[in-house]
C-alpha cells in the first residue's frame, strides 16, 4: 500500500500528463475492498469510451501472468472471433 506522500506525488504526476493531453478525460480509480476513490478527476463527466476493451484484456493477461499460464515477454493476440459482435462504443 503507498503512503499518501506517495499517492500525492503519483496524483501530481498524472495531472501533469493528463493537463498536457489536451484531451477530454474522466477517470474513477476506486479500491473495490473499501469503496473509497483512490483517483478521480472528471469522473461525473460523460465522454465517449475509448477502447476499454484494452483494460479487461490487460487482466486477464496479467492474472494468466500470475498464475504463470504465460510470460510476461508473451505476445497476446486478439482475434475478430474474440470480440463480440455487439461491442460498440456508448456516450
Amino acid at each position: 500500500m503507498l503512503g499518501k506522500e506517495s499517492m500525492s506525488n503519483i496524483e501530481i504526476e498524472i495531472n501533469k500528463l493528463l493537463d498536457n493531453a489536451n484531451e477530454d478525460i474522466s477517470i474513477l480509480c476506486k479500491d473495490i475492498k473499501n469503496n473509497k476513490n483512490i483517483y478521480y478527476r472528471n469522473e461525473c463527466e460523460k465522454i465517449i469510451s475509448a477502447s476499454t476493451i484494452k483494460v479487461q484484456i490487460m487482466l486477464v493477461v496479467l492474472e494468466k501472468i500470475k498464475q504463470t499460464q504465460i510470460n510476461l515477454t508473451d505476445q497476446i493476440f486478439v482475434n475478430k472471433m474474440d470480440i463480440l459482435e455487439d461491442t460498440t462504443v456508448f456516450e
